[in-house]
């Protein structure tokens, strides 16, 4: 699932994601409608724009951790920015992984495989 406000962004990584590495990929806008694709998809990973309509890092995760179908979702930070330290305090608000725009896709896919556990953490 790609919770993204920029609609270029989201298509462009649907696509990618679809095409290059197989991936089924569901795309919202807002946090309400991640939270509602969560529950109805039960997602394995959620990419989510941290700026998704001015929620927070920890606004986001907190209505996305509210929906138990999501419970057990992976999530990725998607940010534009990332000032020191950043990082660090979005993982501690229950991200399981960052990665800034702009990206490669490989970055986005390497980011997914590593918050599923399916390539060593480095």
């Amino acid at each position: 699932l790609v919770a993204e406000s920029d609609q270029d962004v989201a298509e462009l990584l649907s696509t990618a994601l679809a095409r290059d590495a197989g991936y089924e990929v569901q795309l919202v806008r807002s946090a309400f409608e991640a939270g509602a694709a969560a529950q109805e998809a039960k997602p394995h990973v959620m990419l989510v724009d941290v700026a998704l309509h001015g929620l927070s890092g920890r606004d986001a995760i907190r209505a996305i951790r509210n929906v138990p179908a999501a419970g057990s979702s992976k999530l990725i930070a998607l940010t534009g920015s990332l000032r020191e330290g950043e990082d660090e305090t979005l993982r501690q608000q229950g991200f399981d992984g960052v990665v800034q725009k702009p990206f490669e896709v490989s970055h986005i896919v390497r980011a997914i495989e590593k918050a599923l556990g399916t390539v060593p953490a480095g």
